[in-house]
């Protein structure tokens, strides 16, 4: 999921509301027609309506010329939403994009919330953390099949490049309380660190560091916490031996 796409969803109500606005106006206008022969406006709302929908064309009516157009423009309507409608649920995308949906509402309500750079196995595992303490989070993965697999996994995951400022705004940088850059290369860490500084000077950053010598880099950048996976294992792991040799 895209920005592009993700802002086509949110423009979703707009096209519902403008094309009920214009099948509800080719209706009226074929009542108008209607009501010139039959001088019933309640008549008339059904003629219209079920020409539209029927392609009935009656006899008598003064322009039965606009009364076709109206049903010819009804009939092709039907066809296009029946073909949507096929389309969406053949192909599954009616539920993703309800499923989607709903999330970017969802993340439109956070605050003081956590993102997560990076959908890894440390992003996932820090999700799931997060999630078992009921706190609100949003992950941003730019690789569409790991999306899928926390998607699958019920993890509140955006697919995009969180490099790119579009992305962060888009999971509200602004109002969130912490960021965690969890990214495979420190390289691009210490980038999401600056990023994330430039874009909410208040926000914390924990940063990810592979090498130890990125640390001290990630700091100065202005990371709050600096983790190195390798060493937290190490230590972790030197604790368990300790821990069997004294049992």
């Amino acid at each position: 999921m895209n920005p592009k796409e993700l802002e086509k969803e949110g423009r979703v109500p707009i096209i519902v509301g403008i094309t009920i606005f214009l099948l509800a106006l080719i209706v009226l206008m074929g009542a108008y027609e209607y009501n010139s022969t039959y001088h019933d406006m309640k008549r008339a709302l059904y003629e219209s309506i079920n020409s539209i929908l029927h392609l009935n064309i009656p006899v008598g009516v003064k322009d039965s010329g606009v009364i076709f157009a109206l049903s010819i423009i009804g009939a092709l309507l039907e066809i296009y939403i029946l073909l949507v409608l096929v389309e969406l649920i053949y192909y599954g995308r009616l539920r993703k994009n309800i499923r989607e949906v709903r999330l970017m509402s969802k993340i439109r309500k956070m605050k003081d919330h956590y993102i997560i750079c990076g959908g890894g196995r440390v992003g996932e595992s820090i999700a799931e953390e997060l999630q078992r303490e009921g706190k609100n989070y949003v992950v941003i993965e730019k690789n569409p099949e790991r999306v899928e697999e926390l998607k699958l996994r019920e993890i509140n995951v955006v697919e995009g490049n969180s490099l790119e400022e579009e992305y962060l705004k888009l999971v509200g940088i602004e109002r969130a309380a912490v960021i965690i850059a969890c990214l495979g290369h420190d390289g691009d860490n210490l980038l999401q660190v600056i990023i994330a500084r430039d874009l909410n000077p208040n926000i914390k950053i924990v940063a990810r560091a592979n090498d130890t010598e990125f640390i001290k880099k990630l700091q100065s950048a202005g990371a709050h916490e600096v983790i190195n996976p390798a060493i937290i294992s190490g230590k972790l792991m030197a604790r368990a031996a300790e821990r069997l040799v004294g049992e």
